[in-house]
């Protein structure tokens, strides 16, 4: 349709409109089908639809003006009906102003139709209601809402029309409700307003319009523009238009609780008003028909729980009051409540009211409140004084609570029934009683069995407010409670198993129990509760059927509270029930995940605060359990702690955490105990303490932090209880337990304060334990754990080792675990236990050590490295070490070992000598025990070198060498090992290069030069030791120079020989030094002679001492004959010391006297006393040289040239040097001085030629001794040692060649001729020759001629007269060995010249 015919159309129905009003009758009436169906297809046209439903309206308007044409119209009426509902349904834009006038067109149509049609148009709109739809349903409301304007006409289907509202509000969800939400409440509203309400169906429609009064949470908009707080506030303000008997209905249901703030202010108003206009309801109804309206007991109960939290949604406590305010008696015209009460209310209830507005939610005191509520009802119930009227109101109160849920309401209901109670015990109890016995718990559905549990519940909350009320009076039933509240229990679990029941069960029971308990032990007399015990029973088997692998509801913490509780009744709980009790709870409790595993797995936060909650809920009931029992009986600590021990050693941490919280707070609160119990004992003390000391080191800090905790409180006990004893008072006990050397922090991660804090309250029997289980945590997994068991065996060990019962056990443990520890920190602290341990049983521990079998390995070595790191323990093991060198080696039962082989034992001694002493901590202990171990190594030395043990038996294995390679030792390598060890332990190091540089130990492990090796390290010892040293070792050896033991004989004597090489030993004024050496030699053994020289010979070198020893000289002569040379040595170097250290004549007298006996020695056959006298005459000649040694001393010297001269030929440099020295100081003393440098610079080289020097001087120079050094020469021509005998000729020879032999007198050159004949067939050929070329150049030196050889007979026979006599005595002095000769007679001489001649 184009433009130009909308407008003309527009136009026309414009102008028809009015004139439906103006037209005639007839004509109306004839044309009327024509214009209905005229005007109902113009909708189908494009022309706009508000001209066509104005039109419309106008007809039906002028139509039904005539009543009698409703039939005609009536055959059209759906298809008006269906045009106008669409145009209702529209959808009208907001700037639409024709689609709006449209659908006010359309409803004001239905408005006019309603007056004739009523029936018919709710017929209509019913069935469009029936299909749901968001516009329709609109659309069916919004026309309702307008045709029940005009209420007279709607007389007929107003049932009809609440009815199906009602029937929409039922049939449709929430969501769909939601959209009609604005509609459906106007419509409601107008149904207020024209009093429908009250039709059958209204309740629907006024519960709809009350929950539309609840609180909101959020706000939402709707389509229409409403948002949820104007629905809200449209609807409080429709409540006022609700009849006073339905919102009386409403105030005392459970469900409409959140409701009541609007629906107690609309109903307070309806009341208020009605009395003011003086229409008081009658309130009469509420007594005559309670099915409707509830009872007064009912209301006045509903209004007392409300008003309990007044602030629970607003102002819900002053509403409540306001609304019992306008039910009292005054204010109504006949009584709601009781008579009594009107008064009473009307003073009381107005101050309540300006209290609560006087505070807020945040000022108000709860416990105040609920005082003075409480207190008017407990007025009021004491005001009525109607026994029946009490009963029914407990009734009441059992009967409605069934409706109520748990929280506020069942508490005011239990208030207001132990309000009762208190003046009504006993009707009470037996309503209580028949009450009980109505809750059958039967099948059905949930919400009946909600019901039926919100009873049960309040049944038990009952008992527990009628015990608080009743106080006394309630004990001597309190048994039978506790029947009927398990026995009802039991019969709802036969039934079905509800949790929510379960609870609360527990609840009510943890409730009733702690009530009774505290009236229980506030009275005198002592009741017996036989309960307790099945309770308890009971709660044990609540707590197993609990799952530990979750925590998700309070059961076990429920079920341990009411055993906390039980502890103030009597009798105590049997010990077995106690056990059982614990262990269940431990396990529930300790073996629940970790808190962290089951709040991870919640996903919101509420949920998380709650399993939080839950946890630390569940804890604390297990601590408060733990702490009843002990409260009941504190005697029963131990026995609770004993079997928390497992929980406190779990792998687990949380486990162990767990455990150490309960162990702590229970410690603590025995500690705290205001009257301290005697009979406390700790009996495993020991254990106690190692597993609580161990977690101090736990690998969890919480956990450490706790256990100091729980150490720190354990010490407070103990300590009480050590004053207890004593007698303190009660006031100097507090002070102790708040004062103390300790504190918590002392003993966090410090195991040495554990044990030195606990250490004096061990008995043996504890010590040894807490030392036995400590081993177990040496070889812990953790680190820090197997550390701290290391550290509290070691403390303890060093507080009280010496009380251990089990040192055997307890040293082999650490053995045994030592193999297995690596970590460094945790073995060290072994080692240190072992070594305080040796230290305080020494006697037991070195035997199990030495025990071990040899070689040992490195634990074992470990083992006596650590004995020498601590001084005390040193000392005590070096002692028994001592003792049992010093002693004959033990022998163990069965034993092999003879006497005669190395003893095991005293070889086991070097060997931890040889680990001990090497620790460098160890030197002060060395040092005082170093003379009596020196001489116990010594001793020991000598006796296995004289075992000769074999030498692939190794004992002793050592890192030697910079790659640190194992060495093995057998008994005499290891023994010297021990004595190196010895000495560098002490710190003579001096001493140990002394004895590496003079081969000493080579000498002490020979079994001869043993003596000699002594003495060598006494040698060192005397060089480089203090003074202070020397004389205690000397102490220590004069007990021994008398032994029967000839080893330790030897020894000591070495020692004390070598020993007065000391000055300040030597000249000690303790004893006769002297004699014992005098003794000595005297005796037969060689060795103790030749110590007994040895020990003269190093006193005469201290001053004073050689005079003093002068009158011995004699004796020491006789020495010099000893076929053993080590004596004759040592005899010549005694001598040689004596002359060296005289003075002035002395010196030289001495000298003189024993110059005779040294000749011979010159020309011993064994070198070392060749040497030795050598040096000693030097020596000598050397002291002598310094005071002008006279024609005596001279004498000696020529005495002893003869043989210097023979021995220097020597071709060895030690007797070379050794006769240059001499023979330079013979020169000095002669005056030589010309000889005297040639002996100095004499060599191997030019010896001989030094010797013709030197016979050439004597020649020239002391011609007057010539005779007697050729006659002292030729004594040495027949010495047994060839050597002798050609030194002898060389130096005939080379003396002779520097004389005149023609001017030698005829016998001497004879005599020389026939001692130089005698070796022409000596065995040597050397000697042959040398005595055949001499011959021949004495005879070439005899003859002027100068005649051959063969002319020795004819010179011989025709004797030239000498000027010359050389020889004064024609015997040769001192022919060693033989007896001296005379010429041979001239026959003889003449034959052996003969003789050669023919040769």
């Amino acid at each position: 349709m184009c433009c130009c015919s909308v407008m003309v159309m527009e136009a026309t129905l414009n102008a028809i409109t009015p004139l439906f009003f103006i037209m005639s009758v007839q004509t109306l009436k004839n044309h009327l089908q024509y214009l209905i169906t005229g005007l109902l297809h113009l909708y189908e046209t494009g022309l706009p639809h508000f001209y066509i439903t104005e039109c419309l309206c106008a007809l039906l308007d002028s139509v039904l003006s005539y009543r009698k044409w409703s039939k005609r119209l009536h055959y059209s009426l759906d298809s008006i009906l269906s045009a106008l509902f669409a145009q209702v349904c529209a959808k009208i834009e907001t700037s639409d102003t024709p689609s709006k006038r449209n659908q006010e067109a359309a409803l004001q149509a239905f408005k006019v139709l309603g007056v004739v049609y009523q029936e018919d148009i709710m017929a209509f709109l019913k069935k469009k209601m029936e299909r749901a739809e968001e516009v329709e349903n609109t659309a069916v409301l919004t026309i309702l809402r307008e045709i029940i304007q005009d209420s007279p006409h709607m007389d007929k289907v107003k049932n009809v029309l609440v009815q199906s509202v009602a029937l929409l509000i039922t049939e449709n969800t929430e969501p769909a409700l939601l959209k009609v939400k604005r509609p459906l409440l106007q419509l409601i509203r107008s149904l207020g307003c024209c009093g429908y309400l009250t039709l059958p169906g209204g309740k629907v429609l006024v519960d709809f319009l009350i929950q539309q009064c609840e609180h909101l949470v959020c706000t939402t908009k709707s389509k229409d523009g409403w948002n949820d707080e104007m629905i809200q506030k449209y609807s409080i303000s429709t409540l006022h238009l609700v009849p006073w008997k339905m919102l009386m209905q409403v105030v005392c249901p459970l469900e409409y609780t959140n409701t009541f703030i609007p629906v107690g202010k609309a109903l307070t108003s309806l009341l208020l008003k009605s009395r003011i206009a003086g229409r008081s309801p009658y309130l009469g109804e509420l007594h005559r028909r309670p099915p409707e309206l509830p009872t007064p007991q009912a209301l006045l109960l509903r209004l007392l729980v409300i008003s309990l939290y007044p602030y629970k949604g607003g102002d819900s406590g002053i509403i409540a009051l306001q609304l019992l305010h306008a039910l009292h008696p005054i204010n109504s015209l006949h009584p709601v409540m009781h008579s009594v009460l009107g008064q009473l209310w009307t003073e009381h209830i107005p101050e309540l009211i300006k209290y609560l507005e006087a505070h807020t939610k945040e000022t108000l005191e709860e416990k105040t409140w609920k005082g003075k509520l409480l207190m008017l009802l407990e007025m009021s119930v004491e005001s009525i004084m109607d026994d029946a009227w009490s009963r029914e109101l407990v009734d009441e109160i059992l009967v409605k609570s069934k409706s109520y849920s748990q929280g506020p309401q069942d508490k005011g209901i239990a208030s207001a029934i132990s309000l009762t109670a208190t003046r009504h015990l006993n009707d009470t109890l037996v309503v209580l009683q028949e009450f009980s016995n109505q809750l059958i718990p039967e099948e059905g559905s949930p919400n009946e069995q909600n019901e039926w549990r919100r009873s049960f519940s309040t049944l038990h909350l009952c008992y527990d407010q009628v015990a608080m009320k009743t106080k006394d009076s309630i004990l001597p039933v309190v048994d039978n409670i506790l029947f009927q509240m398990l026995h009802h229990f039991r019969r709802c679990t036969a039934s079905a198993m509800d949790l929510s029941l379960k609870l609360s069960f527990l609840r009510s029971m943890a409730t009733f129990t702690r009530t009774v308990g505290d009236i229980a032990h506030t009275v005198k007399e002592t009741h017996e509760f036989s309960q307790k015990a099945v309770i308890a029973a009971f709660m044990m088997k609540l707590i197993e059927e609990e799952s530990v692998q979750l925590l998700s509801t309070p059961v076990r913490q429920q079920a341990m509270i009411v055993v906390t509780n039980l502890r103030k009744l009597k009798p105590p709980l049997k010990p077995e029930i106690k056990i059982l009790l614990v262990r269940t709870c431990y396990k529930s409790v300790f073996s629940l995940p970790p808190i962290e595993n089951m709040l991870g797995e919640v996903c919101d936060s509420t949920q998380y605060q709650h399993s939080e909650s839950l946890y630390k809920e569940t804890i604390s009931a297990l601590r408060g359990m733990l702490e009843g029992l002990v409260l009941e009986y504190p005697s029963d600590v131990q026995k609770i702690l004993e079997y928390i021990e497992p929980w406190l050693s779990s792998r687990k941490d949380h486990e162990r955490e767990r455990a150490m919280w309960c162990s702590a707070r229970l410690l603590r609160c025995v500690a705290k105990l205001p009257n301290f119990d005697a009979s406390i004992e700790f009996s495993r003390l020991g254990r106690l303490v190692r597993l609580l000391a161990l977690r101090c080191h736990d690998p969890v800090d919480n956990i450490c932090f706790l256990a100091a905790r729980a150490v720190y409180n354990l010490y407070c006990i103990l300590l009480v209880k050590k004053q207890l004893d004593k007698g303190h008072t009660a006031e100097k006990l507090y002070a102790y337990k708040n004062l103390g050397t300790y504190s918590p922090s002392v003993f966090y991660n410090n195991t040495s304060q554990i044990a030195k804090a606990f250490a004096e309250y061990f008995t043996p029997r504890q010590l040894t334990n807490l030392v036995l289980t400590a081993l177990d945590g040496l070889t812990d997994p953790r680190e820090k754990i197997s550390r701290a068991a290391g550290e509290l065996l070691s403390a303890i060990l060093d507080e009280r080792g010496a009380d251990l019962e089990k040192v055997d056990d307890t040293l082999t443990g650490i053995y045994k675990r030592l193999c297995l520890i690596q970590e460094p920190n945790t073995r060290q602290e072994m080692l240190r236990a072992v070594c305080f341990l040796a230290g305080n049983n020494t006697k037991k521990v070195v035997p199990i050590l030495l025990a071990h079998s040899l070689p040992w390995d490195s634990n074992t070595t470990a083992l006596w490295r650590v004995l020498g790191t601590r001084r005390e323990t040193t000392l005590c093991v070096l002692q028994l070490l001592i003792q049992i060198l010093e002693e004959k080696p033990v022998q163990k039962d069965n034993s092999s070992i003879s006497d005669d082989e190395t003893s095991l034992q005293a070889v086991a001694v070097t060997c931890a000598l040889c680990e001990m002493l090497s620790v460098p901590g160890c030197r002060d202990a060395v040092q005082e025990l170093y003379p009596r171990l020196l001489l116990a190594m010594l001793g020991h030395v000598q006796k296995v070198i004289e075992q000769n043990p074999l030498e692939n038996m190794v004992v002793y294995r050592k890192e030697c060498g910079q790659e640190n390679r194992p060495k093995a030792f057998d008994p005499t390598s290891c023994a010297l090992e021990a004595m190196k060890t010895l000495l560098s332990g002490a710190g003579y190091f001096e001493v140990l290069a002394y004895m590496e540089e003079h081969r000493g130990w080579d000498l002490l492990s020979s079994p001869c030069d043993y003596y000699c090796g002594i003495i060598e390290i006494t040698s060192a010892m005397v060089k480089h030791s203090r003074p202070l040293q020397l004389h205690r070792i000397f102490k220590k050896l004069i007990p021994l120079l008398n032994s029967e033991n000839e080893h330790d004989k030897v020894m000591s004597r070495a020692f004390y020989a070598q020993l007065l090489w000391h000055r300040s030993v030597a000249q000690s004024q303790e004893l006769d030094i002297l004699a014992p050496l005098k003794k000595w030699t005297q005796e037969t053994n060689p060795i103790i002679k030749l110590l007994g020289l040895r020990g003269i010979s190093n006193l005469a070198l201290h001053p004073g001492k050689a005079t003093h020893l002068r009158s011995h000289l004699p004796a020491l002569q006789e020495f010099l004959k000893e076929k053993d040379e080590r004596i004759a040595e040592q005899a010549l170097k005694a001598l040689r010391n004596i002359i060296y250290y005289m003075e002035g004549e002395e010196a030289k007298a001495a000298f003189c006297q024993i110059g005779k006996s040294l000749w011979q020695p010159i020309t011993d056959e064994r070198e070392k006393v060749r040497i030795t006298v050598i040096i000693a005459l030097g020596k000598m000649l050397k002291q002598v040289n310094k005071f002008k040694p006279g024609p005596a001393v001279h004498y000696e010297i020529y005495c002893a040239l003869v043989p210097l001269m023979l021995v220097m030929q020597e071709n060895k440099p030690e007797v070379l040097k050794a006769c240059g020295d001499t023979l330079a100081e013979c020169a000095l003393a002669m005056g030589w001085t010309q000889l005297r440098n040639l002996f100095r610079h004499l060599t191997l080289s030019d010896h001989l030629q030094v010797l013709q020097e030197m016979c050439k001087y004597l020649v020239k120079k002391c011609r007057k001794m010539v005779g007697d050094i050729l006659l002292k020469s030729l004594a040495y021509l027949k010495s047994p040692q060839h050597l002798l005998r050609e030194a002898a000729v060389r130096f005939i020879a080379y003396t002779v060649k520097n004389m005149n032999l023609i001017q030698v007198d005829h016998d001497d050159v004879m005599l020389m001729l026939n001692a130089l004949g005698d070796l022409r067939f000596d065995p040597v050929d050397s000697v042959c020759a040398a005595a055949l070329e001499t011959i021949t150049s004495i005879e070439a030196a005899c003859s002027p001629e100068a005649e051959p050889p063969y002319t020795l007979r004819r010179i011989c026979f025709q004797p030239v007269q000498r000027k010359e006599k050389i020889f004064k005595c024609k015997e040769i002095q001192h022919a060693p060995k033989q007896a001296r000769g005379k010429i041979a007679p001239e026959d003889t001489v003449k034959t052996g010249q003969e003789e050669r001649r023919k040769n």
